[in-house]
């Protein structure tokens, strides 16, 4: 399984949950109030980000790495309901979503240090918007791959670059091919 594969199960759980609301990937943190602005405009909106991972250790040729999990809630302002109140309640219902889940993936544990934080400011008040984070870690225990599978996959055998050197004209000066021994 790889973190690509959780992200989208956990993106596709919570559109299923959530019909209205617009739930997809996302990168990462928000660093400006312009860029949460960027993502208002289709509130309410949930995005979903895996913020790191680490390795806990290798048990029966099984790699465990807890991945950190965060949860964007994104609301505005709706007829009958302030955005304070449309983002907490679809924090609390991703709350509850999140306990036990494994996704429908086999190699996940139960979701733990779940924690939901509302991220009020005065600056994304001004935006219009609520914005909330719900952050949770999770373990995936997969199979370690190992060089016959990558060789098998083709994986890092080869790198290609184009490059244009500056002033940038659209000509490409450099060409680098490098095959790397296997």
């Amino acid at each position: 399984m790889s973190l690509l594969a959780q992200r989208q199960a956990i993106v596709d759980d919570l559109k299923a949950v959530l019909p209205g609301v617009t739930v997809a990937a996302h990168r990462g943190r928000f660093d400006s109030a312009a860029e949460i602005q960027r993502f208002a405009i289709k509130a309410p909106q949930v995005l979903v980000a895996c913020v790191g991972f680490k390795s806990t250790g290798t048990s029966s040729g099984m790699v465990q790495l807890r991945g950190r999990w965060l949860v964007f809630v994104i609301t505005k302002d709706a007829p009958k309901l302030e955005r304070d109140a449309g983002a907490l309640a679809l924090v609390e219902t991703i709350e509850r979503r999140i306990e036990d889940n494994t996704w429908g993936l086999d190699s996940l544990s139960a979701p733990t240090d779940i924690d939901a934080r509302n991220l009020y400011a005065g600056q994304i008040d001004k935006l219009g918007v609520a914005l909330w984070a719900v952050t949770f870690d999770q373990v995936d225990s997969s199979p370690a791959v190992d060089q016959a599978t990558l060789d098998a996959m083709g994986v890092f055998a080869t790198f290609h670059q184009d490059i244009d050197v500056a002033p940038a004209d659209g000509q490409i000066e450099i060409t680098e091919t490098d095959t790397l021994p296997q």
